[in-house]
């Protein structure tokens, strides 16, 4: 640390500052210090800050936060359109039908399944959208 106190007096002295900031993120130590010292005529405030964090709780997470929200489902729904604009341009018939029976997925799973298919056409897509 003393090292860097002293290149941060040099670089206050090399822009004609007066005084300057030394923060330290630190996991030795077990709470924020503060100190002011003078170092080649310059005032330097020096914060360590603690970064040691105990470890988090081993708790499950609760059931009605595992429970996927509308808006993840929307979101998958419509990434996998997109890839399938992308990929295929269905016509707009066929991209309305797809995106109507992606109403009938819920489960987040089923639809990441549906995303990481590689088929060679819309029509493959569809049957392994029918088996799932």
């Amino acid at each position: 640390m003393k090292k860097g106190k002293g290149q941060l007096a040099e670089y206050l002295k090399s822009e004609g500052l007066d005084e300057g900031y030394y923060v330290v993120f630190s996991n030795l130590h077990t709470n924020t210090l503060y100190f002011e010292e003078e170092i080649k005529s310059r005032r330097i405030y020096t914060y360590i800050i603690c970064t040691h964090f105990p470890t988090p709780s081993r708790l499950p997470v609760p059931e009605e936060l595992k429970q996927v929200t509308q808006t993840e489902l929307i979101t998958r729904r419509r990434s996998l359109l997109d890839v399938l604009v992308l990929r295929f341009d269905p016509p707009s018939s066929l991209y309305r039908q797809i995106e109507q029976d992606l109403l009938n997925f819920t489960d987040k799973a089923r639809l990441k399944k549906l995303l990481a298919v590689q088929s060679e056409d819309m029509t493959a897509f569809q049957r392994v959208m029918e088996n799932l």
